[in-house]
């Protein structure tokens, strides 16, 4: 006897809530996707992702260090307005 499985709906996510905060890849990823882009703009999405990609991975803690940063205080942002969000919403 199988049964069929019964899959549960996910909330949607608030409109008006916080967004969530970006990575250090993804600081770093948007910083060299500019720089490669500048070198050869025909290059295309799969590409840059993949050179990026391998750059993150040879990069170490001090190259590393000023996105890791950007992170650290965009990830503090959210806290902050995810908690002001939470406070304006009704009591369940």
């Amino acid at each position: 006897m199988s049964r069929a499985r019964v899959w549960k709906k996910r909330a949607l996510a608030d409109p008006d809530g916080p967004q969530l905060p970006v990575t250090a890849y993804h600081f770093f990823f948007l910083a060299k996707r500019t720089e490669l882009l500048k070198g050869s703009p025909s290059m295309d999405f799969v590409s840059v992702g993949t050179t990026v990609h391998r750059e993150w991975a040879v990069l170490n803690a001090a190259g590393r260090a000023p996105y890791v940063e950007q992170a650290r205080v965009e990830r503090d942002r959210y806290r902050q307005e995810i908690a002001q969000w939470r406070r304006t919403l009704p009591s369940r």
